[in-house]
Order: structure tokens, then sequence, then C-alpha cells
């Protein structure tokens, strides 16, 4: 490892015109920006600078450190799942991602037991998707947000059900769920207590 992969913590990747993927080899990395990436489609994690992080690897040893996740304008993404391998995240905003449908892809990782293994998103207290005209899934399988303080959903029209299942229960921090009424009124649960028990929460974005 080299002295620059010890030392980087943060690292700011602004206007690229042809990189489609972002291999990252950082392993004390705690803030990640990246925008106007235009054709960039995946953020790939290294296990070495010929390895690709795999599945059966262990999930708490490489992002452990990463606390804030920023992407914006980065149109072609289409996936975010190597966020599974941040047990630490605190703050993850996207915004203006129009390719994006599905942010951990659940299946094409290989992971099958994520979110009862791992704890994914569990220390995550801001969620904030701005504009993602083509999202329809957070994850595919349901999440326990622990920490939860604010969730943002502005121009998500297609995101029709959050991650969220009959286990869930509200965090304690729990302050706001901002998006628009007619996306809320249109979501699906899985358990309708859910929705009773969250809508004191929502606030309508106009």
């Amino acid at each position: 490892m080299t002295e620059l992969q010890r030392c980087l913590k943060h690292l700011k990747v602004h206007s690229s015109l042809d990189m489609k993927f972002l291999h990252l080899l950082f392993p004390y990395l705690e803030e990640l920006y990246v925008s106007y990436c235009f054709k960039l489609k995946d953020v790939i994690l290294l296990h070495s600078e010929k390895e690709v992080v795999h599945f059966t690897f262990p999930r708490d040893k490489y992002f452990e450190h990463l606390y804030k996740v920023t992407l914006y304008y980065c149109p072609d993404l289409i996936r975010l799942t190597c966020l599974i391998y941040a047990p630490n995240l605190k703050f993850l905003g996207i915004s203006s991602c129009n390719s994006l449908e599905e942010v951990i892809q659940v299946e094409e990782s290989g992971v099958s037991e994520i979110a009862s293994n791992l704890g994914l998103f569990s220390r995550l207290h801001i969620l904030s998707f701005q504009d993602l005209p083509n999202l329809r899934s957070i994850c595919g399988r349901s999440l326990l947000f622990h920490s939860l303080k604010s969730m943002n959903m502005k121009s998500c029209s297609n995101l029709g059900k959050l991650p969220f299942d009959s286990n869930f229960k509200i965090s304690e921090n729990l302050e706001e769920i901002i998006g628009e009424q007619e996306w809320w009124n249109q979501l699906e649960w899985e358990d309708q207590t859910i929705t009773h028990h969250l809508t004191p929460y929502f606030k309508p974005f106009r």
C-alpha cells in the first residue's frame, strides 16, 4: 500500500467526459464526492491493484472509515452496490443521476443476507435523493435504518416502495421524511402499520 493510499481521506472527482468506472483502493477514505462524470456507471472497490473486492470478502474491512458519499449529475450511473462495504456510512446523497434504477443491487452483488448480517445503512443519519426519475428501489431487501434522522426524496416519482417491512422500528432520532405529497400517497407498504407510524414524520415538499 502506498503512502497516498494510507493518507487519503477526502476524495473529490469532478468533471469527467469518458470515465465509466471509478476504482477505489483507499481503505482510510472518509468522504467521497463525485460530480459531472457523464459516463460513470459504477464505483468499484479494489482489494489490490489487480483484484476487485468480491462478495465473499469480509464486508466490514474496506470502507469502514467512509461516512459521507455524495454523487451529483452522473447521468449514466446504474448502481452503488459498493456501499455494502461501508458499515459506518452516515450521509448518502445522490442527485440528478437519471439512469439509476436501484442503488444496492443485491442479486448482482451475490450477497443474499446483507441486511441481517451487515446492518446495511444501520448508522445512516441522512438519506437524500433528488431528481432521480428512474429510481424504483433503494435495495431489494428490507433495511432497518436504526440511526436515521432525515430522509429526503424529491422528484423520485418512480420510487414506489421504501425498504421497510413489518420488522421496521422507527429510529429514536427520526425527524422528517420529505417528498412530494403525490409520491407519498402512491407508496406501497408491506404493512399498513408502517405508514401509520411514519406519516407523522412526513413533510410534503412544495
